[in-house]
């Protein structure tokens, strides 16, 4: 097998094959349909010049790369973003973290070195970080440990979504010029991982802004990073321009764009249209009846992965939310088969809890969650509402998620038969959306939340939605609370074996399976659209902003 699969590789990358084909014959040497794709990802010849392997005269330097997403920043603040999607979108390229994601050969995400030479614990509870020598800020600031230090006690003083990414830490300590010492309260083997996602700003100008509110307000709309492209203009809600720093700590010596944009089309059918116009070399939440089109463009490149978590409504405990039965009874009200079937055209997995399939804890004991009207109305039988007779709002972001739109419309009509009546709110502002979400008064009941993994540990993510201490603003938890859930999701993070972080988590999902705080509708597949020609961003499942500085063109 592995003979024939290196020459179907072979095949496949001088062109003689397309991704279609190469899939196919994958799958009939055995290979699963979604490590195939993946396969055919990270083999894409898109993603290497055209010319024999090795060769670089096709690669070219310079360029104006333009990413399209659906929906704009929320803040410019790293340290107070809510999310690392739509915001680090634009934050990540004039701002750095110590640590960054790398995606390996295989496909899989590893962590490795940025304005950190590098890192080591022997105990997970205290963490040495070297930091590389002579960087400054754009504004001339140094950044040494002193300064990584002043951001990490911002962050950790701020307490908002950041803050829970990173975890308890009790003290941050800068033990040289350019040595950083973290310590835990507690063993954390996957402390790593999160900080991927702290990213620094320049002290200096944080003090000089800091207001009332410790720099929230200006940072809202500056950024001051180490990063190779500075914020030259910005249009709220329509395209940010950022254009490569002259002095940049890494240097440009080989091939990199000259400036990156990054657009926002509230519409799936423009963000396609930009694709197959050459106005866009990577496009973010593609719609489902656009990718048909796009997979057949000989010009345009199609890859995906099963997205790192499981497309929800989270819900906010009042009302008959409160009660579980409830919970299960609209959970198993909902037509996933034949959303999937339909609005997603195949494009997505039945939902099996809370967890995705693919994480590598998966409890397996955990079935698939289909259409049972009969179980539906058993669950509401059993709860203070038996007749249903109440109302629920549901909050979607269709600029996030094209099919939003129909999943709703699905389980409107499902409810129907529990006489329970589903009012849908569709947003376009981002920022609207989270403070309905915020607004324990007047806010929706339900809001869709695509729970993806932010970390490949999961633990991050988990906590944010279910933790008892992860309650708005903090995380996203709508008023759930298992203190069995709490010390487990702790106790996970001070393990290091397998073999117990696999029990541990399969606790978790049984215990989420069976308490349902959110509701899952499907495991919907994340696809990575660009044309040909554009090299430096292959798919990672975990991190979907590009790594800017590795972007090239090869024609």
């Amino acid at each position: 097998m592995a003979d024939r699969l290196g020459a179907l590789v072979r095949e496949y990358q001088s062109e003689q094959v397309g991704r279609r084909e190469f899939i196919k014959r994958c799958v009939a040497l055995g290979i699963s349909l979604t490590a195939a794709a993946n396969l055919a990802a990270a083999c894409a010849p898109a993603t290497t010049p055209s010319a024999a392997p090795g060769a670089s005269s096709t690669a070219k330097s310079g360029g104006q790369f333009v990413f399209v997403d659906g929906t704009d920043a929320v803040t410019l603040d790293p340290h107070a973003s809510p999310d690392v999607g739509y915001s680090f979108n634009l934050i990540r390229a004039p701002a750095e973290a110590l640590v960054e994601y790398v995606v390996k050969p295989d496909g899989s995400t590893d962590v490795g070195p940025r304005l950190a030479k590098s890192w080591k614990t022997t105990d997970s509870v205290v963490w040495d970080f070297e930091l590389n020598q002579g960087i400054k800020f754009h504004d001339g600031t140094p950044f040494n440990a002193a300064a990584a230090k002043a951001n990490f006690d911002r962050i950790l003083a701020l307490k908002l979504g950041p803050a829970g990414r990173l975890g308890a830490v009790s003290r941050v300590e800068a033990v040289g010029d350019n040595a950083l010492r973290i310590t835990l309260p507690g063993p954390n083997a996957n402390f790593i991982w999160p900080m991927t996602q702290m990213l620094m700003i320049s002290p200096t100008a944080l003090q000089a802004n800091a207001g009332s509110d410790n720099g929230q307000k200006w940072a809202a709309e500056n950024v001051v990073g180490t990063g190779p492209f500075l914020i030259s203009s910005r249009t709220k809600g329509s395209e940010t321009i950022m254009k490569r720093f002259d002095g940049y700590w890494r240097g440009w010596t080989g091939n990199h764009v000259d400036s990156v944009v990054v657009k926002v089309a509230k519409e799936a059918t423009t963000r396609r249209l930009m694709l197959e116009r050459g106005e866009a070399q990577v496009a973010n939440n593609i719609a489902v009846t656009d990718l048909a089109p796009l997979e057949s463009n000989k010009d345009i490149a199609v890859s995906h992965v099963q997205g790192p978590g499981v497309q929800m409504a989270a819900a906010r405990f009042r009302g008959p939310l409160k009660d579980v039965n409830v919970r299960q009874a609209i959970t198993y009200a909902f037509d996933a088969e034949g959303f999937i079937k339909g609005a997603m055209q195949g494009r997505g997995d039945l939902a099996r809890g809370l967890v995705y399939t693919e994480f590598r804890f998966f409890n397996k004991d955990i079935p698939s969650i289909k259409q049972d009207l009969a179980k539906a109305k058993s669950f509401l039988s059993k709860s203070a509402t038996p007749n249903g007779g109440f109302e629920l709002t549901l909050l979607i972001l269709p600029g996030f998620a094209p099919y939003q739109t129909d999943m709703a419309q699905v389980w409107q009509e499902n409810l129907k038969q529990l006489n329970i009546k589903l009012n849908i709110q569709p947003m376009t502002d981002v920022n609207v959306y989270y403070a309905s979400v915020e607004d324990e008064q007047r806010g929706a009941d339900l809001w869709a939340w695509n729970g993806a993994a932010q970390t490949p540990d999961h633990n991050f993510q988990a906590r944010r939605q279910w933790h008892t201490d992860f309650k708005r603003p903090r995380g996203v938890n709508g008023g759930y609370t298992n203190p069995r859930l709490d010390a487990l999701l702790d106790k996970d993070l001070a393990t290091v074996d397998d073999n117990g972080k696999r029990q541990i988590w399969e606790e978790v999902q049984k215990i989420l399976f069976d308490d349902m705080p959110f509701i899952p509708f499907c495991t919907p597949l994340n696809y990575w659209v660009s044309p040909k020609g554009v090299a430096g961003v292959p798919q990672n499942r975990i991190d979907l902003v590009p790594n800017y500085y590795n972007i090239y063109f090869t024609s």
